[in-house]
C-alpha cells in the first residue's frame, strides 16, 4: 500500500433522459485502467456526487458500470464519508493530542486503508476495538469511539450482505 496521496479521477457528471452518470476521464492516467487499480481514486470521486445511476470510464474504448455495482461503490462512498464526519469530532483534553485512537488521526488512516480495500474493514475494527478496551482512563472517548465503530460496522454489515446478494446471489 502505497503513502502516495490518493486523488479523486478526473471527472465530470452528465444528466441525461432523467439519468446522473459519472464520466471518467482515464486518458491522461497513469493508472492501468481497471476498477480494482483505480478503486481509491474512483470512491473519492464520487464523494460530492450522489444519485449516480452509472459510471463511465472512458479511455480510448468506454465501459459503463450500472446496477449493483454503482450501488455498493455509493455505500463505500458513504461509510467513508462516516468516517471523514468522526473524524472531526473534537479532542479537548491535553492527553488526547498524544493518542493513538485521536479521531483526527485515527479516522483518516482508517478511511486511506478502507477505500484502498473495503474488504479489511472487518479487521481494522476489530483491531481498533481491541485497543479501545485498553483505554480505561479515557471514559469520555472510548464511549464515542465505541459507539462510531458500532456504526461502521453496521454499515459494513449492510455492504457486505449487498456484495453477497448482487455479486452471488446469497441472501446474508
Amino acid at each position: 500500500m502505497s503513502e502516495k496521496e490518493l486523488v479523486s479521477c478526473d471527472h465530470k457528471t452528465v444528466e441525461s433522459s432523467g439519468t446522473r452518470k459519472l464520466v471518467v476521464n482515464c486518458k491522461r492516467c497513469e493508472k492501468e485502467h481497471s476498477l480494482s487499480d483505480c478503486l481509491p481514486s474512483l470512491i473519492l470521486s464520487l464523494e460530492d456526487e450522489y444519485n449516480i445511476d452509472s459510471i463511465i470510464v472512458s479511455d480510448f474504448l468506454e465501459e459503463q458500470y450500472i446496477g449493483s455495482g454503482v450501488k455498493i461503490l455509493s455505500q463505500i462512498r458513504d461509510i467513508a464519508g462516516e468516517m471523514e464526519t468522526f473524524s472531526s469530532r473534537g479532542e479537548d483534553e491535553k492527553k488526547c493530542m498524544e493518542c493513538e485512537l485521536k479521531p483526527s488521526i485515527l479516522y483518516p488512516r482508517l478511511k486511506r486503508k478502507f477505500i484502498q480495500d473495503p474488504g479489511i474493514i472487518y479487521e481494522m475494527i476489530g483491531n481498533i476495538s481491541v485497543k479501545v478496551e485498553r483505554k480505561e482512563n479515557c471514559h469520555r472517548c472510548r464511549r464515542s469511539l465505541v459507539e462510531e465503530l458500532e456504526i461502521l460496522g453496521n454499515r459494513a454489515i449492510s455492504l457486505r450482505s449487498e456484495v453477497l446478494k448482487e455479486g452471488f446471489d446469497i441472501i446474508g
